[in-house]
């Protein structure tokens, strides 16, 4: 995940309890990526993931829809036992480098997400002012 030092921008994946003892965040863990457990809605919040993984334990408290709502620019994960409509769907049987590897794909469409939001209000921006010009 070297081009994400060009960026310069923190990435949290925030997991359910059912992934916990997962090794991928240790081995995952940078000053840049930086995995955490959440065990509800209100945790989230408090570290604006851009990555989601969510299990039975989160889905049960709010249905995807609803995380959804409440973290639009977020992409979201989850294993094929869910049965989620999600962005990414990982699986149990995925050799451990492949898992990895989906990881950082998430994060590069969460960057790209964010660049093409950035762009758009910058542009909003602009021709608001163009606009106050032209008046």
């Amino acid at each position: 995940m070297n081009s994400f030092t060009n960026t310069q921008r923190t990435i949290t994946i925030a997991y359910g309890p059912g992934y916990a003892n997962n090794r991928v965040w240790n081995d995952i863990k940078s000053k840049l990526l930086i995995p955490t457990e959440i065990v509800s809605i209100t945790a989230a919040k408090r570290y604006s993931p851009a990555l989601i993984l969510l299990d039975n334990h989160l889905t049960r408290e709010m249905k995807l829809a609803q995380w959804v709502e409440e973290f639009p620019d977020a992409i979201f994960l989850c294993t094929e036992t869910m049965d989620l409509e999600v962005d990414l769907i990982l699986s149990n049987s995925l050799p451990y480098k492949q898992t990895i590897k989906l990881l950082e794909m998430a994060c590069y469409q969460w960057l790209l997400k964010a660049e093409k939001t950035e762009r758009a209000k910058q542009r909003d921006t602009s021709f608001r002012y163009l606009n106050k010009l032209a008046d």
